[in-house]
């Protein structure tokens, strides 16, 4: 049987999901790798050793861009470059909209389940409650058989009545129905949210 609430969390943000591994690699590595100023050394020696005219051209190149690094103190990157960051966002937001409306779709089912909760299986289990606690009642009826009402009684009935502990269910089922209350009153705060798809279809058709 196929499960219609279950969510592929591969289906959605697959390009911004891939965007943020890309970047987050990408600065890994720039954590691994030499500073700006070693660099500069190892291309300075390099060239003072290299006898190949093109390769001393691509390092005095080198040379000078490592060189306006430290004269600007430009150390530091977009972690997204500027000319992608539009498309980047762009696509985050086509995305988000996306799993939006998924999540309208189970949001609106959960709506319908809390209706059944509160109107089938909330009155089931108050009712199964309501019946396990009076399953106690032969057990204090035998302790009324075995005692004795009046003047010079050292422990009043009623004291007795009130200590004859409720069975294991009544007391499972009046935690589960206690429990239940609370749960339902949590899940009506998670509220469906507004009409998303002429938003998405706006976006969708600037994306190229």
């Amino acid at each position: 049987m196929v499960n219609t609430f279950e969510v592929n969390k591969e289906d959605y943000f697959k390009e911004s999901k891939k965007l943020i591994a890309v970047v987050v690699d990408r600065e890994e590595k720039l954590t691994r790798s030499v500073s700006v100023a070693d660099e500069l050394k190892l291309v300075r020696q390099r060239k003072e050793e290299t006898t190949s005219p093109d390769e001393y051209e691509e390092l005095t190149k080198r040379e000078k861009e490592l060189e306006l690094k430290i004269r600007f103190n430009n150390f530091r990157e977009p972690a997204i470059p500027v000319e992608h960051q539009k498309m980047a966002k762009r696509n985050a937001a086509t995305e988000q909209l996306e799993a939006s409306e998924r999540l309208n779709e189970l949001k609106a089912q959960l709506n319908e389940r809390i209706e059944y909760v509160e109107n089938d299986l909330v009155p089931l289990l108050k009712g199964i409650r309501e019946l396990e606690t009076m399953m106690s009642i032969p057990n204090k009826v035998d302790a009324m058989i075995d005692s004795e009402v009046g003047e010079g009684v050292p422990i009043p009935l009623s004291y007795r009545l009130n200590l004859i502990a409720r069975s294991y269910n009544e007391t499972k089922s009046g935690q589960a129905y206690e429990q239940l209350i609370a749960l339902t009153s949590t899940l009506k705060e998670i509220h469906v949210p507004v009409e998303t798809k002429g938003i998405m279809s706006f976006l969708k058709r600037g994306v190229k």
